[in-house]
């Protein structure tokens, strides 16, 4: 692996979610080709209902989605027993995503459009908390509905 690889890592695990991954995240889904429909600067002080940043882009097949991305930084970079099931914690996160609708007229198409639910996190999954993440997302999703991007996507 590059050194500066690393050091982009590094600094990236270091992120706090307020101001700083929130501000960082919507400029590289810009540079990736997504066209923001609203972020979490928007929203700030009220419920985002898991939905930090909704956005419209294409997958890796060309398929045109509606994302949602909840973003999680600093202390809760990793995903642990103990942030996946607390309040405002990973599962009810992905819950509120995939529960609260999102609509916007102002958009054509936008509200046709399937919903791909992403978590990004600067960190990894911890193995005790893996079973459980992974028999969630296949109980709540179909195929293709839902990534993860962490610290090495």
């Amino acid at each position: 692996m590059r050194s500066d690889n690393i050091f982009i890592r590094e600094y990236l695990e270091t992120l706090k979610e307020d101001r700083e991954l929130d501000a960082l995240f919507p400029l590289l889904l810009s540079v990736m080709g997504f066209r923001i429909v609203t972020t979490a600067k928007e929203s700030k002080g009220q419920n985002q209902y898991g939905k930090d940043i909704i956005a419209v882009g294409k997958d890796g097949e060309g398929k045109e989605w509606r994302y949602y991305f909840e973003l999680k930084g600093q202390k809760d970079k990793d995903i642990t027993d103990k942030n996946y099931s607390i309040s405002d914690g990973v599962r009810e996160s992905i819950v509120a995503a995939k529960d609260t609708a999102f609509s916007d007229r102002s958009i054509p198409g936008f509200d046709t459009l399937p919903v791909k639910i992403v978590f990004v996190h600067p960190g990894t999954v911890k193995m005790s908390v893996r079973p459980t993440l992974d028999g969630f997302i296949a109980k709540q999703f179909n195929e293709g509905e839902f990534e993860r991007w962490d610290i090495y996507k």
